[in-house]
């Protein structure tokens, strides 16, 4: 597995309502795109803008959340997908 870090760039727009979680996090799976998913079905949330589907989140939108791989002793690249950071997530 790989770690991902992923930041969002900017959290004023309306699609952050479809988020329970603004800040950074840091992903294990193995493509950016899974990191991107698994982020997506863990803070998604039902709102009059967008219902709890995985397309619909801001975490899938490069242009609103950007991805880095990390090497980080802090995070460990074994185990299942994950979100190992903000801890208390997951789907």
């Amino acid at each position: 597995m790989r770690v991902w870090r992923l930041s969002p760039v900017n959290i004023r727009g309306p699609e952050w309502q479809a988020s329970t979680w603004t800040g950074v996090a840091v992903v294990r799976a193995e493509t950016e795109r899974q990191a991107r998913r698994l982020a997506a079905l863990s803070f998604g949330t039902a709102t009059e803008w967008a219902l709890t589907l995985p397309f619909m989140s801001p975490w899938g939108d490069p242009a609103l959340v950007r991805a880095q791989e990390v090497n980080d002793p802090r995070y460990p690249a074994t185990g299942d997908e994950a979100v190992i950071e903000p801890v208390g997530y997951g789907y």
